[in-house]
Parts: C-alpha cells; structure tokens; sequence
C-alpha cells in the first residue's frame, strides 16, 4: 500500500490525502495498460465503466490525490468513533 501524506494540523487524528511523489508513480502503470486496452479495442466498443478505474488512476498519478484511499481512511475513522462510543 502506497505511504500517505498527512494533511492538517492534527495530523494523528486525520485521514492521509495526498501520495507520496516516489508511490504517485505506482498509478501510472495500471492508466496506462487501461488506456491501452481502451484504445485497442475501440471507444466506442469499451463499456463505459471502464473509464471509471483508468481516469481514477490518472487522476491519483497526476495529483496525488487517492480517492479510494480517502474513502478507506473515512470508513476507518468512523468505524473508530462507532466502537469508542459503545
């Protein structure tokens, strides 16, 4: 799993937003093969879900920014104040 980077000013109790420069590269990869497969198929053949994935892994390489690692870190934190509560 890729290292976060911690944002705000208690970074202890918050979720991790951006990547690392070194980890942002770990999406290229996988944008790439998917864009590929896109291309060589057609697209206007390619289901249109398929875009989803292959733009989220640019968007996490170009920025930094993970969006299924903020959701993960978001679940995690609320399931935390869940179980403290009881």
């Amino acid at each position: 799993m890729p290292h976060l980077i911690k944002i705000g000013p208690k970074g202890d109790n918050m979720c991790k937003l951006k990547l690392d420069p070194l980890n942002r590269q770990w999406f290229l990869g996988p944008a790439l093969m998917l864009w590929i497969g896109i291309y060589l198929t057609g697209f206007d053949v390619v289901h249109w879900l398929i875009y989803v994935p292959a733009t989220m892994a640019l968007f996490a390489f170009v920025t930094g920014i993970c969006p299924g690692q903020i959701m993960i870190c978001k679940r995690r934190e609320w399931f935390k104040k869940l179980k403290a509560k009881k």
